[in-house]
Formats: structure tokens, sequence, C-alpha cells
């Protein structure tokens, strides 16, 4: 397995306790915070869910979601053997059509199937204020279909961000060349 792209803290970068809230950050940058985390009696069981982003329109940009999801589930199996199981729910509002709600339940229902979560369900969650509000919800249990199914899916998406990194490095550095090249070549 490789090293966590992600960094999973506890509140002001400090050491992660299980049960708080969880912060993830991409190197110094603050992606959000995963508010409710839940433990049941003995460490066995963990419930997260209420992924709150520091900037939504920067995550989905970045197409760090997935991203997100997986490293949260892999950080606490990796620091908590004790945990057999985690409930995931991921949930949000979209104030669009219909269909355009339902592709994205689907899309995170298919997520959760991916890393190997079983008893999957779309729950839709009256909000006052919000057009469409819904929860999709998975419980992953630790054995090997899982395992595995969450390693795939982890290194893949490991692999598309560092690729996506390493591009927009690139564009950076080109654009920051070409600035330079403009500037020296006005001074002449």
């Amino acid at each position: 397995m490789t090293r966590p792209v992600l960094r999973v803290t506890g509140a002001g970068g400090t050491p992660y306790i299980l049960g708080a809230p969880m912060h993830v950050y991409d190197d110094e940058v603050h992606l959000g915070t995963v508010t409710s985390v839940q433990v049941g009696p003995g460490g066995h069981e963990i419930a997260v869910g209420n992924f709150v982003a520091s900037n939504l329109a920067d995550l989905y940009r970045s197409r760090l979601v997935v991203l997100v999801v997986v490293e949260v589930v892999q950080f606490l199996i990796d620091n908590y053997p004790s945990v057999q199981t985690i409930g995931l729910t991921l949930s949000g509002h979209v104030e669009d059509s219909e269909s355009e709600r339902g592709g994205l339940a689907g899309v995170r229902s298919d997520l959760l199937r991916s890393i190997g979560a079983g008893n999957v369900t779309i729950t839709p969650s009256p909000h006052g204020r919000l057009k469409a509000h819904f929860a999709v919800s998975g419980i992953w249990t630790y054995n090997p279909a899982a395992c595995a199914a969450l390693a795939s899916v982890l290194d893949a998406e490991r692999q598309a961000f560092g690729e996506r990194k390493a591009a927009d490095q690139t564009v950076r550095a080109t654009m920051i060349h070409r600035l330079l090249a403009r500037l020296l070549f006005r001074r002449r």
C-alpha cells in the first residue's frame, strides 16, 4: 500500500483521536471536516458522515471527493485495528432536476459498492430550505474482499490524483515561464 496522499488530523493539525471530527488536508490545504464520527462500544463499529467541505466547488473541480472517502476509510482501518465495521453516510443537497439528483445518488452508491460496502441505501431526507436532500449510506465490513476492493479504488484514486497534480504543476510552470519570458522580452 502506498503512503496516504491526504492527511487526516484532529483540530488544528493535532493527532487524530477516534470519535473526534476528522480534518482532511491536501498538503497544507484544508479540504474539509468529517463532523460526525460515532464510535460504538468497544471501538469495533464506527459511523462516519457529514463531510463539510472547506470549498465545495474546489473539491469537485479537483475531483477529490472519492479520494477523501477512501482515504478516510483507509485511515480508520490502518490506525484503529479494532475497527471491524464502518458505517458511511454520504449526504448533500442538489438544487437541480430530479434526474441529476438521482445521478449523484447513483454515483455515490456506486462509490460505496466499489470499495466493498454492503447494505447501500439511498434515503430522501426532508430539509426545509433545500429542494433535494438525500443520504446514501452503506456498511463497510473488514474482510478480505472489502479490503481488496478498497485497496483497488484507493490505489487508482491516488494515482489519478498524482497525475492531476503533476499536470497542474506543469501548467503552472509553463505559465510562469511564459510570464517571465514576456517580462524579460519587454525590458529589452
